[in-house]
């Protein structure tokens, strides 16, 4: 449930409880999770919301977002930052760069709209957003939690471990979720690195989830694949 303030006035007022999604990598599978995840909040009658603070190239993970999240947001107020070339948001030429306090800003608005605020990075965890910003430097201003998204192949283990790496200096562990997405064509390590990572990380939350289709994003597979989905994603998301 979102958490309940009074302003100066005495008014009450609510500021959601945020869920951070962010990736190992560009086309890790955010986007599928972070629908899936607002699909199965709102099955439960959770008031949440998802927002895409940066995008670049295309806008239809943004669309898609906005539309799991019932259109009760605009289109710039889940998507704010839309950056034409399918380049980072900090590579950006330096006149185009967006201030870390205007998207703290942003953020701390939208989660005065629901109980649940999802929040999906663009590109890596340490894709730069802005000068000398990336997603992870938001991520640490909240101390919510946060789940990483990473497609399950060779490889994967040293990102995984270079994220946790990361967030674990200023994060507990009971708010760090690692989860595999499954891939078109998996490799032989796509059996074993769910089980590596659990002798890596004990004690860590870790989630399997199968390759869903080329058209998984679509509305009606994330209706169906949610469902289907509903035991992961209430560890994942934790309604």
């Amino acid at each position: 449930m979102g958490i309940k303030t009074k302003d100066q006035e005495g008014i009450v007022s609510r500021k959601a409880r945020i869920v951070f999604v962010a990736g190992t990598d560009t086309g890790a599978g955010k986007t599928l999770l972070t629908c899936m995840g607002l699909h199965h909040l709102r099955g439960l009658g959770q008031s949440a919301l998802g927002i895409k603070p940066f995008c670049s190239g295309p806008r239809s993970d943004a669309h898609k977002i906005r539309w799991q999240s019932a259109r009760h947001l605009s289109l710039h107020e889940t998507n704010p930052w839309h950056f034409l070339p399918s380049l980072a948001p900090g590579a950006m030429p330096q006149s185009m760069h967006v201030p870390m306090e205007a998207v703290l800003d942003h953020l701390e608005a939208m989660r005065r709209h629901c109980d649940i605020l999802v929040v999906e990075g663009a590109g890596g965890l340490m894709s730069p957003l802005g000068t000398h910003y990336h997603f992870g430097d938001i991520i640490r201003q909240y101390q919510e939690a946060v789940v990483i998204v990473a497609p399950n192949r060779l490889g994967v283990l040293n990102q995984i471990l270079l994220n946790h790496s990361h967030l674990k200096s200023f994060l507990p562990q009971d708010r760090l979720h690692f989860v595999l997405m499954g891939v078109k064509t998996p490799d032989s390590s796509a059996e074993c690195n769910g089980a590596l990572l659990h002798k890596w990380l004990p004690g860590s939350s870790i989630t399997e989830i199968p390759y869903l289709g080329p058209g998984a994003k679509h509305r009606r597979a994330v209706q169906r694949n949610s469902l289907e989905l509903r035991v992961p994603l209430e560890c994942i998301f934790q309604a």
